[in-house]
């Protein structure tokens, strides 16, 4: 049997109700039992780890490390074969201290065949070089998060959760017997199975080496920077981003069972079947015009309606037809899905900004009008803005405005000095892009009704007004508002 001691790394402390070396020795007796089936321990180096580096959206992903170049790398190195359809990856390991925003783990189908002779199966140190993965990149079906993944603790926080990750029904029963045998202490906890549905296509090929498929399993957590958590524990959110928990990886060839491949779930239906944020429409309208009026008093007009654009849902182009972006549909029809979530909505835009001139970006807090967990929109590919951070950003364009608090103004200026120019109450929200047109891709995550991404139907779409420079123009008029409009 090999050792797992080796793996146990230092440093790491938190409020997780079991510690490293009462994981590491669950991990050793499982993997006693399962030697005894024909498993074997394919990849002593396998660690569930955060990949380090900036990154412009405000979440951090975490990947089963199959291939980690190092401690320090940049990036992690996720990415694996599978030896047979009998193989299972099995991780303990401790979920995200309280505070988090949101945590969600999906299973990936990153390419259908490897196009080189290289391997990147679980027990090799070979990675394939950038460019032999041909997509779709896309996930493989919903994704386990916060709000139904099963725990120690009773909010999913600070506890410790196992997940099983397999093509292979048998194989899931193996691990999860083994658990019961030889883990009394997560004898209480339901185990969450990520299964990896490989009856989804026939193009979908497991085996390691040219012409197989290439598979990644990863979450997400968010926020990732440390000042977006509580003060009082950064210090343990530190150490738990810095910490490398070690994935058991069991290679099935030699078991003697014939595998049992999972029939491909149906995804979670979207939708609340209420009128959701479309109670705010009126509202909304009428915050649009507030914001025209305050602009044109700053000596902002806009030409034509045409000077507004909202955002549209993020389609994908596959087999001849555009569709709004999903792996499944990615994997069926074609595409590239840029490692999707289910739990997310995703809307996207581009809008031109030029000189002297002036975006505003009007939407609505999704987190505060109860129709999702967290959200975010990064502004020409450089940085993103959370719903934490534009909290209360509505209120100094519509002072008097009843319902402010629940909708979001951001202001784009083409340099930072004209930001500094704003009335002093706009500041705070004014960034400054020197992109143009300025890309915009917004993310609406979980539905806390539904469990997963909001359904489009549900949500109002973000828009972006232009405004330029001209000072109190002859024919311009200053915008003509209603009454405030009531929520229904």
């Amino acid at each position: 049997m090999v050792s797992l001691a080796a793996l146990a790394l230092l440093g790491f402390n938190s409020a997780c109700d079991t510690t490293l070396d009462e994981r590491n020795q669950i991990r050793a007796n499982v993997l006693a039992e399962l030697e005894k089936n024909g498993y074997v321990h394919a990849n002593p180096h396998a660690v569930a780890a955060y990949a380090n580096g900036p990154d412009s959206r405000p979440s951090k992903d975490l990947g089963f490390a199959m291939n980690l170049s190092g401690s320090s790398a940049s990036f992690v190195e996720d990415f694996y074969q599978m030896y047979s359809q009998k193989d299972v990856i099995l991780h303990i390991g401790c979920s995200p201290p309280q505070g988090a925003w949101y945590f969600g783990c999906t299973e990936y189908l990153d390419s259908f065949a490897l196009s080189a002779s290289a391997k990147v199966f679980p027990g090799t140190s070979k990675v394939a070089p950038t460019g032999m993965f041909l997509g779709p990149f896309a996930s493989m079906g919903d994704t386990m998060n916060q709000l139904d993944m099963r725990a120690t603790g009773a909010n999913f926080w600070d506890s410790t959760y196992v997940m099983i990750t397999t093509a292979d029904e048998t194989a899931a029963v193996d691990i999860a017997n083994a658990l019961r045998l030889v883990a009394p202490q997560l004898r209480s906890v339901e185990y969450n199975t990520q299964i990896v549905p490989s009856l989804l296509s026939p193009k979908i090929s497991i085996g390691s080496g040219a012409g197989h498929s290439v598979f990644t399993t990863g979450c997400r957590l968010a926020p990732a920077a440390l000042d977006r958590w509580d003060a009082n524990i950064r210090d343990a959110v530190a150490k738990y981003l810095a910490h490398q928990e070690p994935v058991l990886y069991l290679d099935g060839t030699k078991r003697l069972t014939e595998p049992r491949p999972y029939s491909t779930p149906p995804l979670k239906r979207r939708g609340r079947g209420t009128l959701g944020e479309q109670s705010l429409k009126s509202a909304f309208e009428e915050l649009q015009c507030l914001v025209k009026q305050k602009a044109f008093d700053m000596g902002f007009v806009q030409a034509t309606e045409q000077y507004e654009t909202a955002l549209e849902l993020m389609s994908i182009s596959g087999g001849g037809h555009h569709f709004y972006i999903n792996g499944t549909r990615c994997i069926l029809d074609g595409g590239a899905c840029a490692q999707d979530t289910q739990d997310a909505l995703y809307t996207t835009g581009s809008v031109p900004l030029g000189a002297n001139n002036m975006q505003v970006v009007i939407g609505i807090n999704h987190r505060l009008s109860g129709m999702a967990t967290y959200g975010y929109v990064t502004i020409g590919g450089n940085f993103s803005v959370d719903d934490r951070q534009s909290e209360g950003s509505a209120e100094p364009w519509a002072p008097d405005f009843n319902h402010a608090d629940v909708f979001t103004v951001l202001t784009l200026r083409p340099t930072a000095k004209e930001c500094t120019e704003m009335p002093s109450d706009l500041e705070k929200w004014c960034y400054s892009v020197s992109a143009d047109p300025v890309g915009f891709d917004e993310r609406a995550y979980l539905d806390p009704v539904t469990k997963t991404g909001p359904a489009a139907s549900d949500l109002l779409r973000t828009k972006v007004l232009r405004f330029s420079h001209h000072g109190h123009a002859h024919g311009n008029e200053r915008p003509n508002c209603g009454p405030v409009a009531l929520l229904v």
